[in-house]
């Protein structure tokens, strides 16, 4: 009898250590996942940043803040989709990159935007 209770505690105290490292396991993926909500906001308020442009040009910009989160923004026009007719619209590939440093896992947010023809 006494062999038999010693095995259930043993049993039972593996059963707690498997669900205490499920619930470390899941803090972590809760936190990677907020880290990452958090990159995409980044991301996607430079593009909102990128949209309210009076005019789109192509080139690099980038930028960090006080928190280690840094962003590039590409912008490239579409060489093989440009027109040649004047007052034709013009299609931009647009590449946002945001990390935090360290840099372990980066998010990368790609759109194409259409500038208004020039004038």
């Amino acid at each position: 009898m006494l062999l038999e209770v010693l095995v259930a505690f043993v049993i039972l105290a593996g059963a707690v250590l498997l669900g205490f490292r499920i619930f470390g396991d899941g803090l972590r993926g809760l936190h990677a996942a907020e880290e990452r909500s958090r990159l995409i906001a980044v991301a996607r308020r430079e593009l909102a940043l990128i949209e309210l442009a009076s005019e789109l040009r192509g080139g690099r910009v980038a930028g960090q803040d006080d928190e280690g989160t840094r962003w590039s923004t590409d912008i490239m026009p579409l060489d093989d989709m440009q027109s040649d007719a004047a007052g034709a619209a013009i299609p931009f590939r647009v590449t946002i990159t945001v990390e935090r440093l360290p840099a372990k896992h980066p998010v990368v947010l790609e759109t194409i935007l259409i500038a208004p023809p020039q004038q």
